[in-house]
Formats: C-alpha cells, structure tokens, sequence
C-alpha cells in the first residue's frame, strides 16, 4: 500500500468540496437526511477552518523563527530564541493533530 501525502491546500480544498456537496445533497424531504447533511456541511467547513488556521500560524510561527534566527546577534537573547522554537514545535504538534483528524475521516470513508 503507498503511503499518499495529502497537502493542507488540498485538504481544505477536499473538505470545502465536501461541505458544499452536503450543502446541496438532495434529502428527498427526509428530515433525517437533511439534519445529517447540515452537520456534515458543519463539520467539513469546521475542519476546513481549524488546518488552514492551523497553517497560517504554522507560516507565521516559521518565520518568526527565521527571523529571530537571522536577527540572533548579542541584543537577541536566548529565551527569545527558546520561545520561537517553542512556538513553532507548538504549531507542528497542532497541525499532527489536524493530520490525526484527517486520517480518521479518511477511515472513516472506507
């Protein structure tokens, strides 16, 4: 089995998709089916939301991180330096948490 990467882009290009397929999926006046498909329009666009919120402040933790490393002179101090690595481990931990969401959906399609 080969082992796909799936980008954040797509990811949330994939789950926009899905939120406007349930958005406009037909319930034939079934109450159930349109409740379910609300909630998957919900939860696709929340998704949506939390990993492309996720990698803005991946991008903008990166580049504080490089900034503070192209700006490490003396005046910088090393708990500057310690608090940006923190941050960026921080905003990798929560984008492995967003992939962590996306392989349970991904499970639980199949």
């Amino acid at each position: 089995m080969t082992n796909h990467q799936i980008t954040p882009d797509a990811a949330v290009n994939w789950l926009r998709e899905a939120q406007r397929y349930f958005s406009k999926r037909p319930t034939n006046g079934e109450d159930r089916a349109h409740w379910s498909n609300v909630y998957n329009a919900e939860n696709a666009g929340k998704i949506a939301d939390l990993i492309a919120s996720l990698r803005r402040e991946r991008d903008d933790a990166l580049l504080a991180a490089q900034i503070v490393r192209d700006l490490a002179t003396p005046p910088v101090s090393d708990a500057d330096v310690e608090r940006a690595v923190a941050e960026a481990k921080r905003v990798m931990e929560d984008l492995e948490d967003a992939k962590r969401v996306r392989q349970e959906i991904e499970g639980e399609r199949t």
